[in-house]
């Protein structure tokens, strides 16, 4: 109960803030040209990857992120994960990926969704001491490339 009347309390008090009224947040998302269309921006970025040989690459790996973030998702499914859990992670997934903002900012918008991770945690639960060392350590280390990379460079794909 707590959290709902803080997200509203936030909302109201930037609203108040900007002298926009209770909808001024509203403006503030607008003006950052964040709003939520089904995807159809995501969609139409991923498809512009698809213009040339190198960028088709980063194309394929979006769609193959966003399968496995679907595919983590159904598994929670299978798994019987709590209803509350399930709709909480289904409800961060669909805003992060049919925002209509940055793709940039679309990681961060995802890391409330981390019951996806769940699976995962499971089966690395379930794994040998050693091997579940070495998944995290080479996914430890190829996420500080990948953010090294990104940061040092013009963003992500």
């Amino acid at each position: 109960l707590l959290a709902p009347l803080g997200a509203a309390g936030y909302v109201l008090w930037v609203g108040h803030r900007t002298g926009g009224g209770p909808l001024g947040y509203l403006d503030v998302q607008a003006g950052w040209r964040n709003g939520f269309d089904g995807g159809y921006a995501f969609g139409r970025f991923v498809a512009d990857k698809f213009t040339s040989f190198p960028s088709a690459l980063a194309g394929l790996g979006l769609i193959a992120g966003v399968a496995l973030v679907i595919w983590l998702y159904v598994i929670g499914v299978r798994q019987g994960q709590p209803l509350p859990l399930l709709a909480y992670s289904g409800v961060v997934t669909a805003l992060a990926l049919c925002a209509s903002s940055y793709f940039g900012s679309k990681p961060r918008l995802l890391l409330p969704a981390f019951p996806l991770l769940l699976p995962l945690a499971l089966a690395l639960a379930r794994a040998r001491v050693s091997r579940s060392v070495l998944v995290v350590g080479v996914v430890a280390v190829a996420s500080a490339i990948y953010g090294a990379f990104w940061l040092n460079g013009s963003g992500p794909p």
